[in-house]
């Protein structure tokens, strides 16, 4: 029974099978279209993924480490599916479960997305 049990959890993590928690957002860009978001994060780690969905199409994502006991806002790179970069400034409190998203991408658009309950 344990050398089913070990050859399971190695094979978990092998597959990168990581129970991951999610949460819904939405905001505006600068343009005014909305934007909605995803952020992701992994239990007793301090990953951190978000992906923003613009409505004309657009999407990004950035990934980034975040400690539970950070005060300061994470900055992380912004990579998109229609060749912009940019950069978001992440609000992340773990205690209250609450999240704010501020980015700028290459060509000048601007937004914010809020999230919560994660």
């Amino acid at each position: 029974m344990r050398l089913r049990l070990l050859a399971l959890t190695i094979l978990a993590t092998l597959c990168g099978c990581v129970e991951t928690n999610e949460t819904q957002g939405g905001g505006r860009a600068s343009d005014g279209g909305a934007v909605s978001g995803t952020l992701e994060t992994v239990p007793g780690s301090q990953v951190v993924s978000i992906t923003l969905k613009s409505q004309a199409g657009w999407f990004c994502n950035a990934t980034f480490l975040h400690a539970d006991d950070e005060p300061q806002p994470a900055k992380a790179p912004l990579s998109c599916s229609d060749r912009r970069k940019g950069e978001i400034q992440v609000f992340l409190n773990r205690h209250t479960s609450q999240a704010a998203g501020f980015y700028r991408l290459s060509d000048g658009t601007t937004g914010q997305v809020n999230f919560g309950l994660f």
